[in-house]
């Protein structure tokens, strides 16, 4: 908690602040299904920090949760309907540093691959809204990695 509680202190500069995050997903990545409890904790405050405008603190946090939801697999799916429109958001946001957008749209293939090939067959809301956002990005982002990570999660 204590760790937790530097995270969330502006005080520390955006770099700190982002090696304790790493920190903290690595713990809850090693701890596996353990990290459940702590899961929460975590990603409710990362989902919280996905609205800052630091936008090194921003692309940390979706590439946390991109990371989370392989530890969470299909747990992931209770926090889909925050995560969801924070990535699309952060993807479509006029003033959206191009880092963010990247970890978003690698947020958003974390999310697909987790799902995995049999849950495309029944399509759950938020999955169909990843893979329009997908889309969108594979048709007309300007930025060619953030097509490149678009089209890799689409082909998966």
């Amino acid at each position: 908690r204590r760790v937790h509680g530097m995270f969330k202190d502006k005080s520390y500069s955006s770099e700190i602040r982002a090696k304790i995050a790493e920190v903290l997903c690595r713990c809850c990545k090693r701890m596996g299904e353990l990290a459940f409890v702590w899961i929460d904790l975590l990603l409710s405050q990362m989902i919280d920090s996905t609205r800052e405008t630091d936008p090194i603190i921003r692309s940390c946090v979706f590439g946390i949760i991109g990371e989370l939801c392989y530890v969470l697999k299909e747990k992931i799916a209770i926090y889909a309907d925050q995560i969801v429109p924070l990535a699309q958001d952060a993807i479509q946001g006029e003033k959206a540093d191009r880092f963010v957008r990247r970890t978003a749209v690698g947020l958003l293939a974390s999310l697909l691959r987790v799902a995995g090939h049999e849950s495309l067959q029944t399509m759950p809301q938020y999955l169909t809204a990843v893979r329009r956002q997908l889309v969108w990005v594979k048709l007309n982002d300007e930025d060619e990695i953030c097509r490149e990570h678009a089209i890799g999660a689409l082909n998966d």
